[in-house]
């Protein structure tokens, strides 16, 4: 990343945000099948009241290389520098395109799809859903997750053509607003080869309590 303190006149040297681990994304049962995710499409975002920075990407440090998890690393100077990735997405389970808000109340919030629900042996589908995972105050320690979808057959997703010869993702791109509760997120893609946007609302669980401070 680099900064500028003048409206652009003059610009810092870059700084490494995180170290790219990403691998290349496929159907954990049957690697000939590849995905199109958002290895390349990391999410940034900013907590105006404290000032830290978020970065939200896909990365392979908590698998050995062996596939993506959705990761997290902030910085509270101003991006000078920033700490080690925290893993955000469940531990053992690939999962894809995260997107990132923080809301007034310093909780950060984060949606990601994964494939928790594909079984072993299983090459014929490609269960996945789409999750929300929140950080009160932004601690990972006080990480709460919901499932946000309908679990959906990935390898239905249309192709994209000679441009991208392989299934689009679900939400070609992916953006999580917020102002205080509700969240809400858009979303692109395409039905039976229609291009479409999507925008919905992120309801509070039932019986959840806001988050304070």
């Amino acid at each position: 990343m680099v900064n500028s303190t003048d409206a652009g006149e003059t610009w810092s040297a870059p700084v490494t945000v995180a170290r790219d681990t990403s691998v290349p994304e496929v159907d954990p049962n049957d690697p000939t099948k590849p995905l199109r995710a958002a290895a390349t499409l990391p999410s940034p975002a900013v907590d105006l009241k404290t000032g830290t920075l978020y970065m939200a990407y896909e990365g392979s440090d908590f698998s050995g290389g062996e596939f993506d998890s959705v990761q997290l690393v902030r910085s509270t100077d101003g991006g000078r520098t920033w700490g080690t990735p925290e893993l955000i997405s469940p531990k053992g389970v690939p999962a894809f395109s995260p997107s990132i808000a923080v809301a007034e109340r310093d909780t950060v919030a984060l949606t990601y799809y994964d494939l928790r629900f594909l079984k072993p042996g299983n090459t014929t589908t490609l269960p996945t859903a789409y999750q929300l995972a929140t950080l009160q105050h932004g601690n990972p320690k006080l990480r709460t997750e919901r499932r946000i979808s309908r679990v959906f057959d990935w390898l239905q997703a249309p192709f994209a053509g000679e441009v991208w010869p392989r299934p689009a993702r679900w939400g070609g791109s992916v953006a999580l607003g917020s102002r205080g509760f509700p969240a809400c997120r858009a979303r692109t893609g395409h039905t039976q080869g229609t291009p479409e946007t999507w925008h919905s609302k992120i309801q509070r669980a039932a019986g959840r309590p806001p988050a304070n401070g």
